[in-house]
């Protein structure tokens, strides 16, 4: 190799036509983005195949999945028209749907086997949702489940026990009065609607601030295992609990928060009624 070829640096990589490597094909599916497409791409809705360098993007089945995702059905979803609302025993089919295609379809039974389960004590506020009008189609969803006793989370993020040994009688209902331990688990989004996680979680907080001072969020629990979950630690700029486990989170509703979700619901509650003396920023 002489020194004009070391100076021009590599031949660029051959491609087919009708193909693109991953790069050139992220900025033709733009403006949506890397974790839209790698979803896509898992779905089959774009065409890979392999050559000597590695995987090719097909051209028309990328400008076809952006098509439809700039069309007016698209958009329709892209931009907002969705129901949130807690889920219901009839929106099972919907769960299953997403969690198949977020994750495979050993966890998602297993999963909905479990959650179903959890109804048993006719809680029906255990999960909230974002669907398509029709609740065909569930966009995304969290489970927030109320506990018993704050020991029972603690214990899950330790791993001492798993989510899934959770029993129904351990749940609590609504219709007792005073502060609530969450645990949240299960925050999922299919790529193209990462923000509809704020969503659902506002409307979950309207929830909380119809109850009080009936009933108020002491503290809430999560263990972030996806990059759903990150961001819903993010949304309300959760506290580590490296002492429980790496990814172990915790939000103490009696401190000031940076996360304006949480502080505008902490000034509607003092709105509504004096703070409980668990509720009381420290001193």
């Amino acid at each position: 190799m002489d020194l004009m070829e070391r100076k021009r640096g590599p031949k660029p990589k051959a491609t087919p036509p009708g193909y693109v490597r991953y790069g050139n094909a992220l900025e033709l599916f733009k403006p949506f983005d890397k974790n839209a497409f790698n979803y896509r791409v898992r779905a089959g809705d774009i065409r890979v195949k392999e050559d000597e360098h590695g995987k090719l993007y097909e051209v028309s089945s990328i400008e076809k999945v952006k098509e439809y995702l700039t069309s007016e059905r698209g958009k329709e979803l892209y931009t907002g028209n969705f129901v949130i609302d807690w889920t219901t025993p009839s929106d099972f089919a919907s769960g299953i749907k997403l969690d198949m295609q977020v994750y495979d379809l050993d966890i998602a039974l297993a999963d909905a086997t479990t959650y179903q389960s959890w109804r048993k004590n006719n809680n029906d506020r255990l999960s909230i949702a974002a669907f398509s009008e029709d609740r065909s189609e569930r966009f995304a969803s969290v489970k927030l489940i109320p506990l018993k006793d704050e020991q029972t989370a603690i214990d899950i993020l330790s791993n001492k026990r798993s989510e899934n040994d959770l029993q129904p009688d351990e749940i609590r209902g609504y219709d007792e009065p005073g502060p609530y331990t969450i645990l949240a688990i299960d925050a999922v989004a299919l790529p193209e609607y990462p923000y509809l996680l704020n969503r659902i979680l506002r409307k979950w907080i309207d929830f909380w601030v119809e109850q009080y001072p009936d009933r108020y969020i002491k503290r809430i629990y999560t263990q972030a295992v996806s990059e759903s979950g990150y961001r819903m630690v993010q949304h309300f700029f959760m506290s580590p609990r490296l002492d429980l486990a790496p990814n172990a989170f915790m939000l103490d509703l009696a401190y000031p928060s940076a996360s304006k979700i949480v502080r505008n619901l902490q000034e509607k509650l003092k709105e509504k009624a004096p703070l409980p003396p668990d509720l009381q920023p420290p001193v």
